[in-house]
């Protein structure tokens, strides 16, 4: 019989993969839900375990802020020095981000030790479910920091309108259009525009 508390190891993960995660009977990685299920299944409770998880990382982040600021702080002013006078202004809080990989060990009694964090952890997969986590991590991020996703059934509406418009001798809507931003628009937009 396994003790409540065992490690999870390779082997426990490739028989646990099934459908909605992993990438079947050789898979050694979860889906949180699968981590969900195994644990509950044995009577951990998950959600003290992510808990704990969390206030480590938030510890760990707070610990490094005045290093991650200074970076932030000098970044900001090498390219506020070489930027074109249009683009001086943007501050390091709207145009970086950076996305840090956390390794947590969880010990029997569900304290979490922290290995190590990547600051540049890989974002390559090596399987169909990795590649699923990873695209929606990227996915998530890029629409944290505001960047809408490319639309292009709206760019071709537009173009289509433009074109018919410009046949027709009206002048192009100055409003109402998708909106799309160059370089030289970035100054006077804001996030939600």
């Amino acid at each position: 019989d396994e003790e409540p508390c065992s490690p999870i190891s390779p082997a426990a993960a490739s028989t646990a993969s099934g459908p909605g995660g992993g990438d079947g009977p050789s898979s050694s990685k979860w889906s949180m839900e699968q981590l969900r299920e195994h644990l509950l299944a044995r009577g951990i409770d998950y959600e003290l375990m992510m808990a704990r998880v969390k206030d480590l990382i938030i510890k760990t982040l707070i610990s490094v802020e005045p290093a991650i600021v200074s970076m932030w702080q000098a970044g900001a002013n090498f390219v506020a020095a070489l930027a074109a006078p249009g683009l001086r202004g943007l501050g390091a809080n709207q145009n970086c981000f950076e996305i840090y990989g956390f390794d947590v060990l969880v010990d029997e009694s569900l304290q979490p030790w922290l290995l190590e964090v990547n600051t540049a952890p890989s974002l390559s997969s090596s399987s169909p479910f990795d590649k699923r986590v990873k695209t929606q991590l990227v996915a998530d991020v890029l629409t944290l920091v505001g960047i809408r996703p490319f639309d292009h059934r709206l760019v071709s509406q537009a173009v289509k309108e433009e074109r018919r418009n410009h046949r027709e001798g009206f002048a192009p809507k100055a409003k109402g259009m998708p909106k799309s931003h160059t370089v030289q628009s970035v100054p006077g937009s804001s996030v939600r525009d």
